[in-house]
């Protein structure tokens, strides 16, 4: 999914990527869902909003079934279109 910083909206995909689901304002009630993971507005928030410094939290659970290490990615992108690429935010091993 993605985070649209202009409109405070939280995004995932559907598990074959072809449908977009949102958005879902942070820190409001309502979930996001797909097969793998749910989100939830009320548990995402932002954490620090500082210049160009932004840090983002999102109340995600992983599906019944679904277990093992889960690797979540990350892509940044300006305003302009730049972006970063993809890169392993975080390693989840709960």
């Amino acid at each position: 999914g993605f985070y649209d910083r202009g409109t405070n909206g939280l995004y995932l995909y559907s598990d074959d990527l072809k449908q977009l689901m949102g958005p879902l304002a942070l820190g409001t009630a309502g979930t996001l869902q797909n097969g793998q993971c749910a989100i939830n507005g009320a548990t995402s928030g932002i954490v620090s909003d500082v210049g160009i410094d932004f840090s983002l939290r999102i109340g995600m659970s992983r599906k019944a079934g679904i277990s093992g290490v889960t690797r979540v990615y990350q892509l940044l992108q300006t305003f302009a279109g730049r972006d970063s690429g993809w890169g392993e935010m975080v390693i989840w091993n709960p």
